[in-house]
């Protein structure tokens, strides 16, 4: 695929900052109206379409928003995660539909801020782009998830941030190792996000996140390890060059969101009518 400029998507999901390399006077103008548009979704105003009846979770503190400058550079990760931040103080209903249960697995289509997201869900042609567990803590709900650092987000938040607030629950059949795994996954509580899908201790990604903490609970594999040649991962060549700044490194070795949820060990439990996987 050649490299270019990201389209600007008059909808929903337009992206928080403009391309690092577009124009000036547009870069800036852009820059505006997406910081714009980020506030306004922040102050929960912004109606979402395809929401199905709910139960409501209780609203979470207020929280203040620090916004980058206009003209400062955001790399890829920053922008999703000045997205996240920008919503933190947003909330949506549980479904009405589902029963969380401690171990849960929430799978997700997350917001098209970065060309990362359009990479995971073209590459393994799956709307999922990102999935957490569910644990509970002072008797709330949260998501233990890999974006940014490793962090615990309430669960409305969690569900509010993604694309159309839609949601899909896998569940362990067999819930005996589901402590060891929440515990071995807080040990990585603060590890910074990993963009290039590397099994190592220093970074970590979502679905890697789950995929350790389950192995280190029972020594076995959480769905399927692939290699990313074997995935569609041409149509986003130059994006990989760039992130590896080297050439695309087909024998490495990584679990995604959606050979996760297709392991035996799961069950689908819910789900929403989830948007389509990204497209170009």
């Amino acid at each position: 695929m050649h490299n270019r400029a990201r389209r600007i998507r008059h909808n929903r999901d337009l992206p928080l900052v403009a391309p690092p390399h577009a124009p000036h006077g547009r870069s800036q103008h852009t820059q505006g109206q997406n910081v714009h548009r980020a506030f306004h979704a922040a102050n929960c105003t912004d109606p979402v379409p395809h929401v199905k009846p709910r139960v409501t979770l209780s609203a979470p503190p207020h929280v203040h928003c620090r916004v980058v400058s206009r003209g400062q550079p955001m790399n890829k990760v920053a922008s999703l995660v000045l997205f996240a931040l920008l919503l933190a103080g947003c909330s949506a209903p549980i479904p009405t539909g589902y029963t969380p249960r401690e171990g849960d697995l929430i799978f997700q289509a997350l917001p098209r801020e970065s060309e990362l997201v359009d990479a995971i869900e073209n590459c393994t042609d799956s709307p999922y782009s990102h999935v957490g567990i569910l644990v509970k803590k002072d008797n709330a709900w949260f998501v233990l998830e890999a974006i940014g650092p490793v962090r615990e987000t309430p669960l409305g938040q969690y569900i509010h941030r993604g694309r159309r607030q839609a949601i899909a629950v896998y569940r362990l059949k067999d819930p005996v190792p589901i402590p060891a795994m929440i515990a071995h996954a807080r040990k990585d509580l603060g590890k910074p996000y990993d963009i290039r899908y590397e099994f190592d201790d220093n970074k970590i990604y979502c679905s890697e996140l789950v995929f350790r903490a389950y192995k280190a609970a029972t020594g076995q594999h959480l769905g399927q390890i692939q290699k990313l040649g074997d995935l569609k991962w041409q149509q986003h060549e130059a994006f990989i060059k760039a992130t590896e700044d080297g050439p695309v490194p087909t024998d490495r070795e990584m679990i995604t969101p959606h050979a996760m949820s297709e392991s035996p060990l799961l069950e689908k439990v819910y789900s929403d009518a989830m948007p389509p996987p990204a497209q170009d």
